[in-house]
């Protein structure tokens, strides 16, 4: 079968957040300019709405939908074909509130806003769209912190409750 999957997506689906960081980092350092992120969240949520067109087929990709309490950046559901071999996820991102030029945020005030990303996945219950056809155990939840061409991950799944940042 053929697999379209670039080793960003594949990185991100398989739950290697390391891995994951690493490939968006570059994709940030080496695809964007610092012009691309004057929309601030907006302009990091595109690009990877852009990166993850590669899932199609294998995933329905859905951006900005009204789900449990709030309005989730990013889902991926598979598609019937794929829903035994691949789990759902959710993506949030959180950028940092003041422009690079004012303040350049450390890794720690980074991981800050990806913990609060993730955090805002699971206090507004973003997977309740999802939970009639899925256990809360199978998603994976993922939260971004971004200034500029730098970002910090974490990831959650119910079923390993340990967080884990790249």
């Amino acid at each position: 079968m053929f697999d379209s999957r670039t080793p960003l997506c594949t990185d991100l689906v398989e739950g290697n957040i390391e891995r994951f960081e690493e490939q968006f980092n570059k994709v940030l350092i080496g695809v964007s300019s610092f012009h691309d992120f004057v929309e601030k969240e907006k302009s990091y949520h595109n690009l990877m709405i852009g990166a993850l067109l590669y899932m199609l087929g294998i995933y329905h990709v859905r951006s900005n939908r009204v789900a449990g309490r709030g309005r989730y950046d990013i889902a991926m559901i598979p598609t019937e074909m794929f829903k035994d071999k691949n789990r759902p996820v959710i993506l949030e991102f959180k950028v940092a509130k003041e422009p690079l030029k004012e303040k350049e945020y450390s890794e720690e005030e980074l991981l800050a806003l990806a913990n609060d990303a993730l955090l805002q996945i699971k206090d507004k219950s973003y997977i309740a769209e999802y939970e009639d056809k899925y256990q809360k155990d199978d998603f994976l939840l993922v939260g971004i912190g971004a200034q500029g061409k730098r970002c910090r991950v974490v990831i959650y799944n119910y079923k390993n409750p340990t967080l884990h940042a790249g």
